[in-house]
């Protein structure tokens, strides 16, 4: 499996499961699946970071690019060139976005519902 984060380690199966579960159990059972909370969030990362000697911000890209499997059941070859593409742009989107928008969860500039449709 190629590595959808360039310059990082290979995030192992048992790292992906254990992610997974302590996703599970210190976020979704205590704040449920929609919370925004940013506090919360982040201090789940640094869990999961120290429990598999990760960064948090390791652990909240992994989970933005793959969702609450971390990547689990993730075939490489299944996901096209434009897929990792998106991800790229919107990374690079999001380095502009405000301090506000980050903030409050607003979709980098360019891809909010309004900006596609106004480009389609």
């Amino acid at each position: 499996m190629t590595n959808p984060e360039p310059g990082h380690r290979h995030w192992s199966d048992i790292e992906m499961t254990t992610a997974a579960e302590l996703w599970q159990a210190r976020f979704v059972d205590i704040h449920g699946e929609d919370c925004t909370t940013r506090l919360a969030r982040y201090r789940v990362f640094v869990t999961i970071g120290k429990a598999l000697s990760r960064t948090p911000f390791s652990v909240e890209t992994r989970l933005r690019l793959f969702g609450p499997s971390f990547g689990l059941g993730f075939k490489s070859n299944g996901a096209s060139a434009h897929a990792f593409a998106e991800l790229a742009a919107r990374k690079e989107a999001r380095e502009h976005q405000s301090i506000t928008g980050r903030t409050f969860g607003d979709p980098p500039p360019g891809f909010s519902a309004l900006d596609r449709r106004r480009s389609a």
